[in-house]
């Protein structure tokens, strides 16, 4: 019997982070697509992708608008923020997102948040 491997959503404009959290996830049995902004990220979007992690602030459309499109479009998708500002507040982040982690994060905070 084959092994399901869940399907996520990268959404991050800095490459370095796009490129750890694509190895993370990979290496732990999800199958990523990946995307350096929003726009391309809602193109890759469909109904097998099982989680979203986006960054939130990105040149043009930003994740919070990302999260509502998918929320919208895909209602019961979770959608993971994650942000290098600290001065959004939780609260904030726990409105507009499923999850949220702030950057710099650890492997393991990340695959225990998805």
């Amino acid at each position: 019997m084959q092994n399901h491997k869940k399907v996520a959503l990268i959404v991050e404009d800095d490459q370095t982070t796009l490129n750890f959290i694509i190895r993370l996830l990979e290496n732990n049995d999800y199958t990523v697509r990946s995307a350096d902004n929003a726009n391309q990220g809602l193109l890759l979007m469909d109904k097998d992708v099982e989680i979203v992690i986006t960054d939130i602030h990105m040149p043009g459309l930003n994740g919070y608008s990302l999260a509502a499109m998918i929320k919208t479009q895909f209602p019961g998708t979770p959608v993971f923020g994650i942000t290098g500002f600290r001065e959004i507040s939780e609260k904030t982040l726990h409105t507009e997102f499923d999850g949220s982690l702030y950057k710099p994060f650890r492997p393991k905070a990340l695959l225990n948040a998805v």
